[in-house]
């Protein structure tokens, strides 16, 4: 992106070109075994709207569904899921190419498996069967809420697992 030279200038300049890898935009089906070989998954939003201040981007999860901890901004919901499960760091609130370049070359290989256990960590606790259950009983309660209101004593409708 925008700041892709300067970043690869910082790096170079802290030592640690060889450690930065900035790759270009590769096809979905490529996705995953690219993102498994990274380091870190950095989630870059800017505090600009409230929309990036309150958002749970997809990277959340397909960064630690490879074993990849995340980079994030100290927005509340990205937060709170790297410190919850310690899956990964926060950065500063100054967004700037130094401040990533700072906090990626301060990572240590012990710091690296400590995330990517926390990564495990995640994963296991937070996915879709976690919600699926919940999900199936709210449509439940919701089905059988209109059921009640819509049709006469004792008739019958199917609940909404009949259908999955």
């Amino acid at each position: 992106g925008a700041l892709t030279g300067e970043l690869k200038r910082i790096a170079s300049e802290a030592g640690s070109a060889a450690r930065a890898h900035i790759i270009r935009a590769v096809p979905a089906a490529e996705l995953l075994e690219w993102t498994q070989g990274a380091t870190a998954g950095i989630v870059p939003y800017e505090d600009k709207m409230l929309n990036h201040w309150i958002a749970t981007p997809n990277k959340l999860w397909e960064y630690p569904g490879a074993g990849v901890p995340l980079i994030v901004q100290p927005f509340p919901e990205m937060r709170r899921i790297v410190e919850t499960y310690r899956c990964g760091w926060i950065l500063p609130r100054e967004f700037t190419p130094e401040a990533i370049a700072g906090l990626v070359a301060s990572l240590t290989d012990d710091m690296i498996a400590e995330a990517r256990a926390g990564c495990r960590d995640f994963v296991a606790h937070d996915n879709w069967s976690t919600y699926e259950t919940r999900l199936l009983d709210l449509y439940d309660t919701l089905a059988r809420q209109i059921a009640a209101e819509r049709t006469p004593a004792g008739a019958a409708l199917s609940p909404a697992r009949a259908a999955v």
